[in-house]
């Protein structure tokens, strides 16, 4: 009866790890960054933890991270649902959010619309060569992954 005792603890044990983990996992992505478009905040070879967020956690200056626009789709599910084991994540900084003024740098990018949409949001490079929201227009919420928490 004592050995079925600490089975079953064991088994306890474990299951309670794996789904610690698997939780973790679930709200946290590491991605890498590729790139000089984020420099000097972000430069090639740098890794960031990303935490999965809706679009409603995010504000003007955080760093989002997204697929690119016309490199895949979340195939109709939020992109934060999708897992990030995908090479198309981009990180940018967030430049406006819904409700807020469109910045002038990306008026024509998106017709020359006043104010960010409910489900989107404006992201800008750090150096004016970057490819952004001045040629990709708003993000849709759908393609946000989340916001980078820290450089590892």
């Amino acid at each position: 009866m004592n050995s079925a005792i600490w089975w079953l603890a064991g088994a306890v044990a474990v299951a309670t790890v794996v789904a610690l983990v698997s939780a973790v996992r679930w709200w946290y992505a590491v991605i890498t960054v590729h790139g000089p478009s984020m420099a000097p905040t972000l430069v090639d070879g740098d890794r960031v933890l990303a935490r999965r967020c809706h679009l409603r956690a995010l504000r003007t200056g955080a760093l989002v991270i997204f697929l690119e626009p016309g490199f895949g789709s979340p195939k109709g599910r939020p992109a934060w649902l999708t897992g990030a084991a995908n090479s198309l994540w981009v990180v940018k900084r967030v430049a406006a959010v819904p409700g807020d003024p469109v910045p002038d740098a990306v008026l024509q990018a998106v017709n020359g619309a006043a104010v960010v949409p409910r489900r989107a949001i404006v992201v800008l490079g750090e150096i004016p060569e970057s490819r952004d929201s001045r040629q990709w227009g708003f993000i849709p919420a759908s393609h946000v992954l989340g916001k980078a928490v820290r450089r590892l």
